[in-house]
């Protein structure tokens, strides 16, 4: 506690005086607790030999891997603390701590298949506890399982009710809820009418990918006396559109569009009847903090 309240030289004193007191004691409590003095002190080689020496002599003593583990952490090692805790786990397979703490370790070692197996199996047989709940939606998250994760954050929510999971559940409400738009415009002037019918839908799917598609529908008919547009043109659209985000930034964009156009045919009687279909690609990355490589290319046809 003194370390956590800044008042460092009172730790490093009472740790002195504590190693005195147990100077000469081979037990186990005074093993233990001299390897926890020697890790809190950065004193890693001495702390770790103490802590391998008690696993060695007591398998199944679940307190001292655990401390071992912890020690680990402190410095950083998360493989060290998967192995300790692993092992402990193959001894004493229901620990709790040991599976919260391999959890952790195989978060940060990017282990996400690993870690989204150690928490699964920790929400099913923890259905009550809002904090395991949290950790295996934040993993679902992760790996872009989001309605997974929505239904994880709802019952951790629903467990806990307080502003960080509601913030959870709204986020991925939004990632996992189509958008549907839609609207109709109508204008005139001296010369013509025209209407404009828009409809479409966002479909988001995996982590940071969504599916785009649009209809659109256009009328104009000139009217009587009209100098600009003489009958009646109407043109029809189909438009999709594919966004892929990678996790370190780049971005892929594949859209596509079909148009049919019915139009009165310049300079005499009849109609134009136009397919046009047209496809384009854009690709961005970044480049170091500051730049950016960009790429765009598009086709179209028409008959």
């Amino acid at each position: 506690a003194l370390y956590e309240l800044g008042r460092v030289d009172e730790a490093r004193a009472e740790h002195a005086r504590a190693e005195r007191e147990l100077d000469g004691d081979d037990s186990r409590i005074a093993t233990l607790w001299r390897a926890r003095i020697w890790a809190r002190r950065h004193e890693w080689a001495r702390a770790v030999a103490a802590y391998d020496a008690l696993v060695a002599a007591h398998p199944d003593d679940a307190e001292a891997a655990l401390a071992e583990a912890e020690a680990y952490a402190l410095e950083g090692d998360f493989a060290a603390v998967a192995r300790v805790t692993r092992t402990l786990l193959d001894r004493v397979p229901t620990n709790r701590r040991a599976r919260e703490l391999l959890a952790w370790a195989l978060e940060a070692t990017g282990d996400l298949d690993g870690e989204l197996q150690v928490r699964a199996a920790l929400a099913e047989e923890e259905p009550d506890d809002a904090a395991i709940q949290q950790g295996y939606a934040r993993a679902l998250e992760r790996g872009g399982r989001n309605r997974q994760s929505l239904a994880a954050y709802r019952h951790a929510a629903a467990l806990q009710p307080d502003a960080e999971l509601r913030e959870s559940v709204d986020r991925m409400r939004l990632r996992t809820t189509p958008e549907l738009a839609g609207g109709l415009a109508a204008d005139s002037d001296p010369n013509t009418v025209s209407l404009r019918g828009l409809a479409g839908v966002a479909v988001p799917f995996g982590a940071r990918h969504h599916l785009a598609l649009q209809a659109r529908y256009d009328n104009a008919r000139g009217l009587p006396g009209s100098a600009s547009l003489a009958g009646e043109t109407s043109q029809v659209a189909l438009t999709g559109a594919l966004l892929l985000e990678a996790r370190w930034g780049g971005r892929l964009v594949v859209g596509g569009e079909a148009r049919y156009t019915d139009g009165p045919r310049f300079g005499g009687a009849g109609h134009n009847q136009l397919f046009e279909v047209g496809g384009q690609a854009a690709a961005s990355s970044p480049l170091g903090d500051h730049g950016s490589l960009a790429a765009e290319g598009q086709l179209n046809a028409a008959w």
